[in-house]
């Protein structure tokens, strides 16, 4: 595989982890980085000294030895930057959430297919072994069809100006759920409250309602007294419980349930309280394993797991 030149927009917070594993990547040639913020330029800058920085977009735009952009700016600035990159002629990856209205993000979806670029969005969640080990459990008889899912991401801060929690937080729950159950709700419902900025909602409550008949349970919150990243699969046979924060186990089956039997004309019901187990997961960072992917794509002009369309259903459920 050839290497392919790219260029990185955005070297804030999460530029910076994108930086770094684009560095680990031997495909890759990162040839330059745009930031208006020269701070965020300097803080960097000594650190990979064979890369060009600038402040100026017009400098990837132009530049026709780059194939492949990445965008990691705040959400607002995601389409009209990632509309220029693909009119340029530039595959883009752009992280999540893809857009900030379903309107922007049908019309980047419909550039890129008319001008064969790719388009990757940053779920990387989808790229996780653990996530993707709970997959292929789902896939399993043993387990079931999925009946209801919970899940909660929780913390005491960090608040965000620029957008509020759902739009931090809610595109990593969404994502999974789309990945694991591979359809959208047909129903959304969501409860919030502003607790520390007025107008700003930083607890926000969502119900989703599947074509299938799975129902599923979203909690997120910046004001939480302790750091929560945790699911709950309850299939019909089978149950799943994934906690992120977990180093050791994150992933455990659990074959417990609820049976019903009927006599004398009464329903009985009876618990199974069996045993549990954690499957092996391989130890591999989910953003190596998204970056590989991108290349992969690039190079070989293959569709991404997390490709437009799928960022188009996520910010649709938000």
């Amino acid at each position: 595989m050839d290497r392919i030149k790219v260029a990185l927009v955005g070297c804030g917070y999460w530029g910076k982890k994108l930086l770094r594993v684009l560095h680990e990547v031997p495909e890759v040639d990162v040839k330059r980085v745009v930031d208006v913020n020269p701070e965020a330029v300097e803080e960097v800058k000594e650190r990979y000294p064979g890369v060009l920085f600038s402040q100026n977009l017009e400098d990837i735009l132009k530049d026709d030895e780059i194939h492949a952009v990445l965008v990691a700016t705040p959400v607002k600035e995601h389409y009209p930057i990632a509309r220029e990159l693909i009119l340029s002629g530039k595959d883009v990856f752009i992280e999540k959430p893809f857009t900030y209205t379903s309107q922007e993000a049908e019309e980047l979806v419909r550039l890129a297919e008319e001008r064969e670029r790719i388009i990757m969005v940053g779920h990387t969640y989808q790229y996780s072994p653990r996530v993707r080990k709970i997959k292929e459990l789902l896939k399993e008889d043993e387990m079931g069809k999925p009946v209801y899912i919970t899940s909660r991401r929780m913390n005491l801060g960090i608040h965000r100006y620029d957008v509020n929690v759902i739009w931090d937080l809610a595109p990593h729950d969404l994502s999974i759920l789309y990945f694991l159950l591979e359809e959208e709700p047909e129903k959304v419902n969501l409860i919030t409250r502003s607790l520390a900025i007025e107008n700003h909602p930083d607890v926000a409550f969502i119900g989703l309602e599947f074509p299938s008949g799975t129902i599923a349970h979203v909690e997120l919150s910046w004001v939480a007294p302790l750091k929560v990243r945790d699911m709950v699969i309850v299939c019909e046979k089978k149950m799943i419980v994934y906690r992120d924060t977990e180093p050791q186990e994150p992933v455990r089956v659990y074959d417990k349930g609820v049976e019903k039997s009927f006599r004398e004309e009464n329903w009985y019901l009876t618990y199974r309280m069996g045993s549990s187990y954690a499957p092996y997961i391989p130890p591999r960072e989910p953003l190596r394993v998204e970056m590989e992917e991108f290349v992969e794509c690039v190079s070989n002009r293959k569709k991404p797991l997390s490709d437009g369309r799928m960022g188009l259903a996520i910010v649709r459920m938000m």
